[in-house]
């Protein structure tokens, strides 16, 4: 599923200027879904492969995006990352032992390592700090006292994590404004005012439209297919709890073993494995 999506991703993002709203948000949603997916699926085989050789490695990976918050999302996603940060990082420097501002400057520093850990770059550092902002942010809303329903949270926090992969996947910073500004229509807008009334630009955006047409995929149905991968991260079982309730069958092994040999055969392309680099 990582690597059918990977398409839609790359276009958009190799293609910022020529994404319109719902483009955008195709986009955006693409990449979320497309790394939830790689990783999963890396850790899942991660995993296996350790039983294999009488080997359990520690779970890394828990339906990050049924998260309720920042904090939460950090339990879920790259759990053993977040062990290290923790105890390696933020608790050294102190942790929360030393009031509420220094609690925030040490999650703020551990938040910039850890974008600093995926990538020496702008995009990775201000990923980073996004993060750290909200899990800020998160600590400053609970000494409010005030509980939000389970689905404003969860709608908060996934379109903050949304938000925050833009700069986790861009090569640039002008790739991060032009795909925002289409999420917020703002380009859109602009060009429907101002740019399509021009006489002199008609012909020349008649021309890029007929190119545009033939090469960039079509952003509807792929909303379809983002919204059906999207359920599946939020209603399906993850492995972990499937793996409690699993019972090893010799029939079920043919099955399994049928479907990743047709599977092998339908895939004929290299597979693009996201994580690698990290």
């Amino acid at each position: 599923m990582a690597d059918q999506i990977a398409e839609i991703v790359n276009y958009g993002y190799s293609h910022p200027e020529e994404l319109d709203f719902f483009a955008a948000w195709a986009t955006s949603l693409g990449y979320t879904l497309q790394i939830y997916f790689d990783f999963s699926g890396y850790m899942d085989m991660a995993l296996g492969i350790g039983f294999c050789f009488n080997v359990s490695l520690p779970s890394n990976f828990n339906s990050p995006y049924k998260a309720l918050s920042i904090q939460d999302f950090w339990r879920r996603w790259h759990i053993t990352l977040t062990r290290f940060l923790r105890e390696f990082v933020y608790i050294p420097l102190g942790g929360n032992r030393s009031g509420q501002l220094r609690a925030y400057l040490n999650i703020f520093i551990t938040f910039l390592v850890g974008g600093i850990w995926h990538g020496a770059g702008w995009t990775f550092i201000l990923w980073g700090l996004l993060h750290a902002s909200g899990s800020i942010g998160q600590r400053l809303w609970a000494n409010t006292g005030i509980r939000l329903p389970k689905f404003a949270a969860w709608i908060l926090t996934f379109n903050f994590i949304n938000f925050t992969w833009i700069f986790f996947r861009a090569e640039s910073l002008d790739t991060i404004k032009t795909i925002v500004r289409s999420m917020a229509g703002l380009d859109s807008w602009y060009k429907l005012e101002f740019s399509a009334l021009m006489p002199s630009n008609l012909v020349q955006k008649a021309n890029t439209l007929a190119d545009v047409i033939g090469k960039a995929p079509e952003w509807g149905s792929c909303l379809i297919v983002i919204a059906v991968l999207l359920s599946i991260c939020l209603i399906y079982k993850n492995s972990i709890e499937l793996a409690e309730r699993f019972q090893p069958r010799p029939a079920l092994a043919v099955i399994i073993a049928f479907l990743a040999a047709s599977a092998a055969v339908y895939i004929d392309k290299s597979s693009q494995f996201i994580y690698y680099q990290f």
